[in-house]
């Protein structure tokens, strides 16, 4: 008779593009608002508020919450002001159901003691999650984990690992938050959650029909819903110590980390933070959030340099990023770049410009059209476009790639033919500067 473990369904799954799945986020939907002390009862209030910046009364109290909630009201020197019912976040995976070891199919490109033991069992046999995380451990490499794998580890078993770029203290203070709602902050969550998850699966969304540019437009409601279901939660965050609403650098900025940490697993890496609307470096915002948590501009920093791609790698079942193209030489790759610029860029010029697609654009103008100011605005159409211009400007993951760059690669290409598809371009514009467009070739030469 097979155990419970082995009849149980699989958390962790290869899917037919031989990347890692994980069941708990296939789903958009959004953390559960779950009462923080169920032994209370349905009626009971234990977020206990007290007085503070009032004189004779230091702003803490050594009443416990059962005892200040039974205190009466209306007396004006007792250190209760009013109480709320306090409200926890139950996140996806949080109390999984089902089989979480990983393939070994996946883990055999991982190295060190990992592949060691997955390469000593079948291709279709697993290892328990946990042995993997203590063979991992062992090689100091729990820094270096893709990100559904992170996630579960912090999330489901309470471990003290990364989440793609929030550090370990960070994810425990998001999901460990308590929230001090009354009937009005609790309804508007409740309402904000339910529009955002019906919003993402309505049939008459989700269908065929909509061109790529519109589909984008329409799932920006599920994800300004989805941003303001955090921040009305975090508008209430409740300080257990003090006994009052949180306060400090945490508090004011607990609903964008929350967000992201939404979104992790759950879209594509470079929309993190611009779904969470973190700041960015050139931003006003930007000195603050890096004063606030160092620790996570750390974290970035080692993201960006190695951290995402070795996640990305460790995540595919082949132990590669078939998106990155390893076997080209350096000219090879910039051809291949270039080919998806002519591409990409030929198809947004007749979308902006239509039939004055000839006139071209500045690569400041695209550069615009391909990341926009306000984060609720980008698309996830041009995808093609926006990773080789990412690629050829070096441009950091999840950030603006600079216009400069873009501008010195496409002067430096000027009149390639690429593709049946020749980088045009032309001055005197009224801007000044240097307007690029895509002229298609009668048969395909390459220069």
């Amino acid at each position: 008779m097979a155990s419970t473990r082995e009849a149980a369904r699989p958390l962790f799954t290869i899917n037919g593009a031989k990347w890692l799945e994980y069941a708990p986020l296939k789903r958009h939907a959004l953390p559960e608002l779950v009462y923080a002390n169920p032994d209370l009862g349905d009626e009971a209030m234990d977020a206990v508020f007290v007085r503070r910046g009032r004189k004779g009364f230091s702003g803490a109290t050594t009443l416990s919450s059962s005892e200040a909630a039974s205190r009466p009201h209306g007396n004006d020197e007792e250190d209760v002001m009013f109480r709320r019912r306090l409200y926890r976040l139950e996140w996806a995976g949080a109390h999984f159901h089902g089989d979480d070891s990983l393939p070994c199919e996946l883990l055999q490109h991982w190295g060190g003691a990992v592949a060691a033991r997955a390469g000593a069992l079948p291709n279709d046999a697993r290892i328990p999650f946990v042995d993997m995380l203590v063979l991992r451990g062992n090689d100091n490499l729990l820094h270096e984990l893709p990100e559904k794998v992170a996630y579960h580890a912090a999330i489901g078993l309470r471990r003290e690992v990364p989440v793609a770029s929030l550090p370990s203290r960070i994810v425990h203070s998001v999901i460990d938050a308590r929230f001090a709602l009354d009937a009005k902050y609790h309804a508007a969550a409740v309402y904000l959650k339910w529009l955002a998850e019906s919003h993402t699966d309505h049939p008459l969304l989700t269908g065929p029909g909509f061109d790529t540019a519109v589909r984008d437009r329409l799932d920006r409601i599920s994800v300004e819903a989805t941003r303001l279901y955090f921040y009305m939660l975090g508008d209430q965050l409740y300080d257990e110590q003090a006994r009052y609403y949180g306060r400090g650098d945490f508090s004011d900025w607990w609903d964008q980390l929350a967000t992201y940490l939404f979104w992790v697993g759950r879209t594509g890496s470079g929309l993190y933070e611009s779904f969470a609307d973190w700041p960015v470096p050139d931003n006003n915002d930007w000195p603050a959030f890096a004063k606030a948590f160092p620790d996570v501009i750390e974290r970035i920093s080692f993201y960006v340099e190695r951290g995402h791609e070795e996640a990305r790698r460790l995540a595919h079942a082949t132990g590669k990023d078939p998106a990155l193209m390893e076997n080209l030489s350096a000219r090879e790759q910039e051809q291949e770049a270039l080919l998806d610029i002519l591409v990409g860029l030929d198809a947004l010029l007749h979308e902006k410009l239509g039939e004055r697609a000839e006139n071209g654009m500045t690569a400041r103008a695209v550069i615009q059209a391909l990341y926009p100011d306000a984060p609720s605005q980008l698309s996830t159409a041009h995808l093609g476009l926006r990773d080789a211009i990412e690629q050829v400007t070096r441009c950091l993951m999840g950030k603006r790639p600079d216009v400069i760059r873009l501008g010195k690669f496409l002067v430096k290409h000027r009149d390639r033919v690429v593709g049946a598809r020749r980088l045009v371009c032309e001055t005197g514009s009224d801007s000044g500067g240097l307007r690029w467009s895509v002229r298609r070739m009668r048969a395909p030469t390459d220069v």
